[in-house]
């Protein structure tokens, strides 16, 4: 359906339509603004409105971590020597040393959380302040941990990768440990009901209740590729290196096969799935419609207002449509129909229709331009 055709007719705006792109393409992860998303690349942190405006940009001297957000828009990033938070408006609210190697996570009060590269778990107050500070191995061992995930309670989990899966409170109280039946691979991410989800080098997808007891434990047969993810009514997702995405329950149930391997799966707010793969393809399967941005894989975030941002590795920022709020779109087809129909004169058949000085183009009233 083209331009006109879509708007003599009506039609709903098209899903799946790329709104804006920015920056060539970074590792690092997303945090969501109240209108927008913050971007990390190299050394620059960049705040962009939900339309892609530039709302502020910082320079720092060393490659910064992903950065992490509050719900005011508070960001949080650090350069593997000071923790920096940052108020909405990209200036410093404070800073203050930290030896951190992983991400930072921003807890629902906007607390900070992060592990440093010697294996302690720290809690930051939103004033700056340290809440507590528990190392998580002894010094002589050796570790590589998981950054820090908070839930929606404020709890944290984190995972020594060759040991335990860890749940912590958000004042650093110990709640459960579980042992890892064999290395660490995606996660440990937190589950609808409290619990936690993970993958293994085994190729096994483990579910973990509030307590930490192995709900379900499914060894599948190919690599597994994609972090767990949930779908609107909290069953386990997980993708594989063919393509394939799964459905956990007592037994692994393909949903869909997809063109490489999903990487990332995103839970909308309208309880849709939004799956990134390998080869930067991102997919809705409930409408369905898809998008590819070309590149190598990348994080997706959706928006409450209906943008899906992914971060490309190789071909930057994307933001893409998907709702639209109603009266957002009734607007915008106004002005677009009078943008292309208001000079055109009438012909029978055409669905132009004049009325004293007005057109009527597919329902829509729109003035006509005049000279």
């Amino acid at each position: 359906m083209n331009e006109m055709t879509r708007l003599l007719t009506g039609a709903a705006p098209r899903r799946g339509d790329e709104n804006w792109k920015y920056g060539q393409g970074s590792p690092q992860a997303l945090a969501p603004l109240p209108d927008g998303v913050c971007y990390a690349d190299s050394t620059e942190l960049t705040a962009l409105k939900a339309d892609g405006e530039v709302l502020w940009t910082r320079q720092f001297d060393r490659n910064v971590s992903s950065p992490a957000s509050t719900a005011e828009g508070a960001v949080f990033v650090h350069d593997g020597q000071q923790l920096y938070a940052l108020e909405p408006d990209g200036s410093t609210r404070w800073s203050r040393p930290a030896q951190a190697g992983l991400d930072p996570a921003a807890g629902p009060q906007g607390e900070v959380y992060l592990v440093d590269d010697k294996g302690r778990l720290q809690g930051i107050a939103p004033d700056g302040s340290e809440i507590f500070s528990r190392r998580l191995k002894r010094f002589w061992q050796k570790a590589s941990f998981s950054p820090p995930r908070v839930g929606p309670q404020g709890d944290l989990l984190v995972a020594d990768r060759d040991r335990h899966v860890r749940a912590f409170s958000g004042d650093g109280k110990p709640l459960w440990s579980y042992p890892l039946p064999s290395g660490l691979v995606h996660g440990p991410v937190w589950s609808p009901d409290g619990g936690a989800a993970l993958t293994t080098l085994d190729n096994e997808v483990i579910r973990l209740d509030s307590r930490g007891q192995e709900v379900v434990r499914l060894k599948l047969e190919d690599e597994l590729t994609s972090e767990p993810g949930f779908d609107a009514q909290g069953r386990l997702l997980v993708g594989d290196f063919m393509g394939t995405l799964w459905q956990i329950e007592d037994q692994a149930r393909p949903l869909t096969r997809l063109g490489s391997a999903p990487v990332d799966l995103t839970l909308a707010s309208d309880g849709d799935l939004t799956v990134v793969t390998r080869w930067g393809q991102v997919h809705d399967l409930a409408d369905p419609w898809s998008q590819d941005p070309g590149g190598f894989g990348g994080q997706a975030i959706c928006a409450p207002d209906g943008i899906v941002y992914v971060n490309n590795m190789r071909s930057g920022l994307h933001a893409i449509r998907t709702h639209r709020d109603p009266e957002a779109a009734r607007a915008e087809e106004k002005r677009r129909a009078a943008e292309l129909f208001a000079a055109t004169p009438e012909t029978e058949g055409s669905g132009i229709l004049e009325q004293g000085g007005w057109l009527l183009v597919g329902g829509v009233r729109v003035p006509r331009r005049q000279g």
